[in-house]
């Protein structure tokens, strides 16, 4: 599920009994988040204050900079490199974003996530970051969803896939008043996605 209060609460009242695990992607947006904003102002500084021809050298970092350093082609190493020079705070959000990351990789019980969380809270205060504040405030208040979600490692991909695939054939289908043909359309759609279908029968919890 998603880290927002109304979502959860909502769930809470609907499904009382309900376990509320959340969603990695979820928890991934809201920290990706930060260190993004922090790279827009990073860049907006140094836009004012680098000569115009050291400045154009960062031009194309902003996909390297989203994307995981092993991903990474050596030219587009080599450009964040050049930008961190000028940017060391911005190197170490993106290293401390790495290392979230590597939690969710990490195949942990909720106890030891509990722990390389909490280590990594401490490593964001001695940096004195501040780009990760309004992140560990929801991840302090969602522990308990955040950490559920290490008990069976469940995602919600299949069916944000679907809700995307479902709004893509509304879009292609504007005006098609039809609630039969609609749904035969969506199943057309639906069965170009091999084992969408099957898939969907036999999910029984998503998080």
């Amino acid at each position: 599920g998603d880290m927002y209060d109304g979502f959860i609460n909502a769930v809470r009242e609907a499904l009382p009994h309900a376990d509320i695990v959340i969603d990695r992607f979820h928890v991934a947006k809201h920290y990706n988040k930060g260190v993004d904003d922090l790279r827009k102002a990073t860049l907006k500084t140094l836009r004012q204050d680098l000569p115009k021809e050291t400045y154009d050298t960062f031009k194309g970092s902003m996909w390297a900079f989203r994307r995981h350093f092993w991903d990474l082609t050596e030219e587009q190493r080599e450009r964040l490199v050049l930008l961190f020079a000028y940017a060391p705070d911005l190197r170490q959000a993106w290293l401390l974003r790495h290392e979230l990351f590597l939690i969710y990789q990490a195949h942990y019980t909720p106890e030891e996530a509990a722990v390389d969380f909490d280590l990594w809270i401490q490593k964001v205060r001695a940096s004195r970051l501040t780009c990760f504040d309004a992140f560990i405030q929801q991840l302090n208040a969602s522990r308990s969803g955040i950490l559920a979600y290490f008990n069976g490692r469940y995602t919600s991909d299949f069916v944000e896939g679907l809700n995307n695939r479902l709004k893509v054939i509304k879009r292609r289908c504007f005006g098609l008043l039809d609630a039969g043909k609609l749904f035969q359309r969506i199943q057309v759609d639906l069965q170009e996605r091999t084992g969408c279908l099957s898939l969907w029968q036999n999910t029984t919890s998503c998080g």
